[in-house]
């Protein structure tokens, strides 16, 4: 949803991992809230909140669930997409459960370097932002592709992804849970 992360201009913060991740885990957290259901949450995440409370009160309760989602020849306001969302979602959570025994990989999956996260207090571009602290700009590209064009200024209040000695993803979360993270201007 366009409360949580947009693209606009040279930034499409889509593209970052970390930062549409966090943007998706605070709607989840939303539609639960509001639903009081993590299966509907996880479903509103598809067909919208919106979408979602349109459908009758009396067919959103714990006994109305399957048939909610298993009457795939009626149509419901949630469409066909919405109604499956969940049960893709659940195949999901399984398979990265048991990715051991499902996948069997021969190699383990390398560790991914440590990032930390700096809010930028000027706008600047990247290329200024990793001249001024040293790191090479390579570095800012690859942890950053959510930033499309390196020449252009990044607003004030923007997280651009650095190097760092530990993860800081906590660090991020915590400034988007508080209200404090600008994910787009």
């Amino acid at each position: 949803e366009k409360l949580y992360r947009v693209g606009v201009g040279y930034t499409d913060e889509r593209y970052s991992l970390v930062k549409s991740t966090a943007a998706a885990a605070q709607l989840l957290g939303r539609n639960k809230y509001v639903l009081d259901s993590w299966p509907y949450a996880v479903t509103a995440y598809n067909s919208g909140l919106r979408e979602f409370i349109r459908v009758p009160k009396h067919l959103r309760t714990p006994e109305n669930f399957a048939p909610l989602f298993l009457s795939c020849k009626s149509k419901t306001k949630l469409g066909w997409a919405g109604r499956n969302y969940y049960a893709g979602f659940l195949a999901m959570l399984y398979a990265e459960s048991y990715r051991d025994l499902l996948y069997r990989a021969d190699k383990p999956i390398a560790k991914s370097p440590a990032i930390a996260f700096n809010r930028i207090e000027k706008p600047v571009s990247a290329i200024r932002y990793a001249m001024n602290k040293g790191i090479p700009l390579l570095q800012i590209h690859e942890l950053n592709p959510d930033i499309r064009n390196l020449h252009a200024r990044l607003p004030a209040g923007f997280w651009i992804a650095v190097p760092g000695s530990h993860d800081d993803y906590r660090g991020l979360i915590n400034e988007m849970v508080k209200g404090k993270l600008v994910v787009s201007q």
